[in-house]
């Protein structure tokens, strides 16, 4: 709103001052109209002008020169005086003739310099024109450019309020999605918070289904460090760096489960050189989300190979990564029904289930004498069955 009303307020002021600057350019036209109008009139008197004593002057000429051509017929025209004065008569025809030729050569320069002057003020009225014809281009340029440069100033300066402008709009963009970031964020946490407090009041509520959380894991191979004290020594361990190397194999695999969400206990049993376990999550749906993700056995060997390079990253023993040939499987669901998953993630049939089920009773209540439920860092190793290694 901010940026529209500043908008509207911008546009308003530029229509405003556009029509100063038309209503401007309009008088300032009419002004040089009337100017250029002047200015050819007086032009036209001044000519008038001209033509009119130039005419008086050839007039003037002409008739002193038919003043002239006049006096020289009449002379050379007269008759002959009387013999008795000729002699007078022949020297006042020649002081005549030498004055009228004398007055002639003083009519003829006083011509002559009327000439020399009327070219001089034509060559000065011609010059004068021509100054004045400069100063009114330079004037007229001397306008344009005033003109231009007026022009690239009112183009700069809407350039920067255009820019101010585009700023503006940017800047207020971005304070409203950052606006609409952090309340999506707040209402994230409200939502989150809320579900939280409704979590706790159901479990406060109605307390979940242990067995609902478990999962169990069967078919951990031990045999590569497990044996009588001949074959380990042949593989260079002893009962103690083998226990060793068992415990850290059982701690990769609950670190493996550790991925889908914390673990709150777990049971390890031992039979015929491989282990099984029990491990309860903490949540119900990290259970399901364990036992059906390592139900298959991509996903088990994809998570395997990331343990392994991490193992050969530290420089460790590759001995204690497990091998992904174990299999997973819900201890109960939803349904209260009990089942078991194969590598392959398919279902088994229900006589397999059975014996699955009896198998995994059987051994947890082997495990009841000689295990304990521990925290997954510190597991605890139960003891080797009757006629077991």
């Amino acid at each position: 709103s901010v940026a529209g009303t500043s908008n509207g307020a911008l546009l308003e002021k530029g229509n405003v001052w556009r029509e100063q600057e038309q209503k401007r350019k309009e008088e300032a036209q009419a002004k040089r109209q009337a100017e250029v109008e002047a200015r050819k009139k007086a032009a036209e008197e001044r000519a008038q002008r001209i033509v009119e004593e130039r005419k008086a002057r050839e007039e003037a000429l002409s008739k002193l020169h038919e003043r002239l051509t006049s006096g020289y017929s009449h002379k050379y025209t007269s008759k002959p005086s009387s013999s008795g004065a000729a002699g007078s008569s022949f020297f006042s025809d020649w002081f005549a003739k030498e004055k009228k030729d004398e007055e002639d050569q003083e009519l003829m320069r006083q011509i002559e310099q009327e000439r020399t002057e009327v070219a001089q003020a034509e060559r000065a009225r011609a010059a004068r024109i021509e100054a004045r014809r400069q100063a009114r281009e330079d004037r007229l340029r001397s306008v344009v450019d005033q003109d231009r440069a007026r022009r690239e100033k009112l183009a700069a300066v809407k350039g920067k309020r255009r820019k101010d402008y585009r700023d503006a709009v940017v800047k207020a963009e971005a304070q409203l999605r950052r606006r609409k970031e952090i309340a999506r964020l707040e209402y994230q946490e409200r939502h989150q918070k809320k579900a939280d407090e409704n979590a706790v009041k159901m479990q406060r509520v109605s307390k979940p289904d242990p067995d609902l959380m478990k999962i169990f894991i069967g078919g951990i191979v031990m045999d590569d460090i497990e044996g009588f004290d001949s074959a380990l020594k042949k593989k260079g361990l002893t009962q103690s760096s083998a226990r060793v190397l068992r415990d850290e194999r059982v701690n990769n695999v609950m670190r493996l489960c550790e991925t889908f969400g914390p673990i709150q206990k777990r049971r390890v049993l031992t039979r015929e050189g491989k282990m099984c376990c029990f491990v309860t999550f903490q949540r119900e749906a990290a259970a399901q989300e364990a036992a059906t993700r390592l139900a298959l056995f991509d996903v088990r060997k994809l998570l395997v190979q990331q343990l392994r390079e991490k193992v050969t990253k530290n420089k460790g023993d590759m001995r204690v990564v497990p091998k992904p040939s174990f299999y997973v499987r819900l201890v109960k669901s939803r349904a209260d029904g009990l089942g078991k998953i194969d590598r392959t993630g398919a279902k088994p049939s229900s006589s397999a289930t059975s014996n699955e089920e009896a198998e995994a009773g059987e051994e947890e209540d082997d495990a009841a004498a000689g295990t304990v439920d521990a925290p997954p860092s510190a597991p605890v190793m139960a003891p080797p069955r009757r006629g077991g290694r």
